[in-house]
């Protein structure tokens, strides 16, 4: 697997966005409350990536159907699916000052050439 890097700049790993809204009040609440629990950025990152884990389920999981996306959706409505956790995450640990970025993985057919969507 290859990893290609879209924006070079550490600056876009700090980045608010609409999906990853880091300064929305909730999610600076959240990052507080984490904080408060924890000595060092290394203890924070772990806080931040259990509180997601286990706080948040996932939609399949929880038979809550509702897709939230944006991080603050996901920390009020306390659902999500796998990239509406990661948003979650990413905003947790961006709003503490943590680098972080989002790694998507493309599937390929079975010679590696990108597949298609079928619904």
């Amino acid at each position: 697997m290859e990893l290609i890097q879209q924006v070079p700049e550490l600056s876009a790993c700090l980045a608010a966005d609409e999906a990853i809204d880091h300064e929305h009040p909730l999610v600076r609440d959240t990052v507080a409350d984490l904080r408060s629990n924890t000595t060092d950025a290394y203890a924070y990152a772990a806080a931040a990536y259990a509180f997601v884990r286990d706080a948040i389920p996932h939609s399949a999981d929880s038979g809550d159907m509702r897709v939230a996306w944006r991080a603050f959706d996901v920390l009020a409505t306390r659902n999500g699916i796998c990239h509406s956790k990661s948003h979650a995450l990413a905003a947790l640990l961006r709003a503490a000052g943590i680098p972080t970025a989002l790694c998507c993985q493309g599937l390929g057919d079975e010679n590696g050439d990108p597949g298609t969507c079928t619904g």
